[in-house]
């Protein structure tokens, strides 16, 4: 029995554009008929008969798919500069970033008080809420070109979308441990021209005495899982990173078969070629959107040139962006205009619902010891 054939996907797009063919169709003829009307033939009169025809012909194709697809264009452009407001304010908010961590260091160190901040996880929370922290001062025009300095300098790096910024532990570990997290690039910068770089080495008397009330799970494993990273440590231990070059044909080597290598060595130099065509035609398709006339560098390698000159547009780019969001910015604050959410804003209920659960936990266990079920500890 012969199976039955579904059809293919591309039957819609096919249907869409006869659709589409089909209404251009129309209006062109409603157009051309129009344009045979009295209003024209004065000006038609003066050229050429056949010419004419020729004219309505094709001004009549023109004119249907101007109607037909501008409206579309116009709405993907007006897309196009909403998104680009919208990632221009997501580095405003890394500005701000960068204050509520310094703000949560002194906190830590019992240096300030902020009203309205309990426990180390308030902090966590208004990361995820950071368009409307209250306490934390406004973007000002020099934070705004200092970030600018930023984006322009060696130390910069596109955020992660995972990015961490409020990991006060996780900042403070070293790289071999576990739960590590990099220190922000653009925090670092921060750091180097505002002399903030010691804020991250002050005792965390608050974090510590909150330690205290919460469970320690499995706290023989944890004494056992710290000598035995003192011990590596002590040891030198390196460690075995598969990123790392040379690791993974290395550990091939050793275990599988020479077959195995071949094909290791066949599949990343494939997929590095193809990493690097990718790159190049995201650069090209970048110049050639960019609507401006761009240079290109002399270099040895032409795929070099090509990506450094759509780097350097996209930085330019950028330091358009965030001026535009800053006076965004500035005009919604001036208005008593709630600024646009960051991009993690959607998660606020469900911090919230965290930081409610972990507040109680910590009174919980402050009344279980017989204290006040309070927050002064």
């Amino acid at each position: 029995m012969k199976h039955k054939r579904e059809k293919p996907v591309i039957e819609i797009n096919i249907q869409q554009y006869l659709m589409e063919e089909s209404e251009k169709s129309r209006l062109a003829g409603e157009i051309a008929h129009e344009l045979e009307g009295p209003r024209f033939q004065e000006y038609f009169s003066k050229f050429d008969e056949k010419s004419v025809r020729q004219f309505i012909q094709s001004y009549s194709m023109r004119k249907a798919q101007y109607l037909q697809y501008s409206p579309q264009f116009l709405r993907e452009q007006e897309q196009n500069v909403n998104d680009d407001l919208e990632n221009a304010m997501e580095l405003l908010w890394e500005i701000q970033q960068k204050k509520l961590f310094n703000l949560q260091c002194l906190w830590r160190a019992d240096k300030i008080h902020i009203p309205g901040i309990e426990v180390t996880y308030d902090f966590i929370y208004w990361e995820k809420n950071i368009s409307e922290c209250p306490f934390i001062e406004a973007v000002t025009n020099e934070e705004v070109n200092l970030y600018i300095e930023y984006v322009n300098s060696d130390f910069y790096s596109e955020p992660h979308p995972l990015s961490s910024w409020q990991d006060f532990e996780g900042f403070r570990k070293e790289p071999y441990e576990d739960d590590f997290v990099a220190l922000p690039s653009w925090y670092t910068f921060y750091d180097n021209h505002m002399g903030t770089e010691e804020l991250l080495n002050m005792p965390d008397i608050r974090g510590e005495k909150e330690k205290q009330y919460l469970p320690s799970n499995n706290q023989k494993n944890d004494v056992e899982d710290t000598l035995q990273k003192m011990e590596d440590q002590m040891l030198c231990k390196p460690r075995l990173d598969i990123t790392e070059p040379g690791i993974l044909e290395d550990f091939i080597r050793k275990f599988e078969s020479r077959k195995l290598l071949d094909l290791c060595e066949v599949y990343e130099k494939e997929l590095h070629k193809r990493m690097e065509y990718n790159a190049i035609e995201s650069a090209i398709e970048i110049l050639k959107n960019s609507g401006e006339q761009i240079s290109i560098e002399a270099s040895a390698d032409w795929q070099t040139a090509i990506l450094n000159a759509a780097y350097q547009f996209e930085k330019r780019q950028a330091e358009k962006h965030i001026r535009y969001a800053f006076s965004e910015y500035i005009l919604r604050q001036q208005s008593g205009i709630s600024q646009l959410p960051s991009k993690w804003s959607i998660q606020e209920e469900l911090y919230a619902d965290k930081l409610q659960s972990y507040k109680e936990q910590i009174l919980r266990a402050r009344l279980e010891s017989g204290e006040e079920p309070t927050f002064n500890f």
